[in-house]
């Protein structure tokens, strides 16, 4: 009897061992954010939604500006401007650093809510998301992440074929999206994006009073650490213009946020040059040209106030 329950128990902890060996298995292939959770605390940062996790490419940026980014942007289902996010960020910050580099995405989108009340951040969506429950944004591996985000269906951590992954997140959390140059599909995706932004997106969102002061609280918090830059990435042309129809005041609801921060780079005059996968997302080719031009922007900022 006593060797039975010694071979049950026996068996017992080497399912344990087996199955605590999976989260080690985790990578940048999991899921988009994962590896975003594993890395120390950032000095220079990139933040914003998706058009920022796809479109800015730290090594770009590293090349340029010869410091070390780390992209800790998300979603617009996780990652618009708020108090969740604002948290997250301040647990992410190297908060030693005073000559760090901050570059903050800004749309019309991340600043407005779907809610009855769009200033009630009680309601804000990104609420019930990983974001909002995951305190601890900087252990590898990062069991609170894997168990609350993958919510049982741990078969995810099981590697997959990498040439069947159009997905790639980077260590320095930049997301890739392998899909080579077509320029047919992605306008048809782009046009198609765009039309459903008009006519289901559009109508239940407005601009968030709450939004726009979490900005200002970020990068508020983001000057106590170094430089804050703003920038507008660019859309797809069609895209564009269902912003301008939907906030045609976008630079006058963020001027504050502008004058807070140490330079506003709105690329939407550059829309027309680059290739997008779906309208909103830069292509990874146009992504590392995008990434080029911020950094040009920031050093050249850099320059002229060094200047005065």
């Amino acid at each position: 009897m006593n060797r039975f329950l010694l071979k049950i128990a026996l068996f017992c902890c080497l399912l344990l061992i087996g199955f605590g060996s999976l989260f080690f298995l985790a990578d940048g292939y999991t899921d988009p954010f994962y590896l975003k959770f594993t890395s120390p605390r950032q000095e220079n940062m990139l933040l914003g939604t998706s058009r920022a996790a796809h479109g800015l490419q730290p090594r770009v940026l590293n090349n340029c500006l010869e410091r070390e980014f780390f992209n800790y942007s998300f979603s617009l289902l996780h990652s618009p401007f708020g108090p969740v996010y604002y948290e997250s960020i301040k647990r992410k910050v190297d908060t030693t650093a005073r000559d760090g580099c901050f570059i903050v995405a800004v749309d019309p989108w991340s600043i407005s809510s779907e809610n009855d009340d769009p200033d009630d951040p009680s309601g804000f969506r990104e609420t019930t998301g990983f974001l909002a429950s995951v305190k601890d944004v900087t252990s590898s591996p990062n069991l609170e992440y894997l168990i609350k985000s993958l919510k049982g269906e741990y078969y995810r951590l099981v590697p997959m074929p990498r040439d069947l992954q159009l997905q790639h997140l980077h260590k320095d959390g930049w997301l890739e999206v392998k899909l080579p140059p077509d320029t047919t599909s992605f306008n048809r995706r782009s046009l198609y994006r765009a039309k459903r932004y008009l006519k289901n997106k559009m109508p239940l969102n407005r601009v968030s009073a709450t939004r726009l002061v979490y900005l200002e609280k970020i990068v508020a918090f983001l000057k106590q650490h170094g430089k804050v830059y703003l920038v507008r990435l660019p859309v797809h042309p069609e895209m564009a213009k269902v912003e301008q129809i939907y906030m045609p005041d976008f630079k006058d609801k963020i001027k504050n946020v502008v004058t807070l921060s140490d330079g506003y780079f709105d690329m939407h005059n550059l829309n027309h040059k680059f290739l997008y996968t779906d309208g909103n997302h830069l292509h990874r080719d146009s992504g590392a040209k995008v990434s080029a031009l911020v950094g040009k922007f920031i050093l050249e900022r850099s320059k002229g106030m060094a200047l005065k």
